[in-house]
């Protein structure tokens, strides 16, 4: 018998991870599989370094006869707090727009950009914006719509 199937989100979330990993500008890197911001600000207190990013994964649709589905990927970059006359290499902006260069579109001229894609899942940068967590800590979220199409798989039948 053949389904349809996708990869595990939890798979996804670590390949997140590792292409933030990867820029070299962060203590501590996780995902987190979380459903709300008390859980995340809770987890954002426990993290033992910053400046740190976690990855979470939100909500998501099925589209094409479910042969398609598009979620949203939120990568939380924190780091603590401090004055903007001191060093802006760890500011939160700095931080954020770290963390989204993985993501950036690759583009040539006269090409229309495309979007990169880890695993056959495509990364599109869609926001960032600022996340209150505490007086301690300065946050940014960056919101990247995910897409995967469906592949096959074959199972026994009984």
């Amino acid at each position: 018998m053949t389904a349809i199937a996708y990869r595990d989100l939890a798979d996804i979330a670590e390949d997140v991870r590792l292409a933030v990993e990867a820029t070299g500008v962060f203590r501590h890197t996780s995902w987190l599989a979380c459903d709300n911001h008390r859980q995340l600000a809770e987890y954002i207190r426990t993290v033992p370094s910053s400046p740190a990013a976690v990855v979470c994964i939100g909500s998501g649709d099925w589209s094409d006869a479910a042969l398609k589905r598009a979620f949203t990927v939120a990568v939380v970059v924190f780091a603590p707090f401090f004055s903007s006359r001191q060093s802006k290499s760890e500011s939160v902006w700095t931080l954020a727009e770290a963390a989204a260069a993985p993501f950036l579109p690759d583009v040539a001229p006269g090409v229309a950009p495309e979007f990169p894609a880890i695993q056959g899942v495509q990364y599109e940068l869609r926001g960032w914006r600022p996340l209150s967590t505490d007086e301690k800590a300065a946050s940014f979220v960056l919101e990247i719509r995910a897409t995967e199409v469906a592949h096959y798989t074959t199972t026994a039948q009984e």
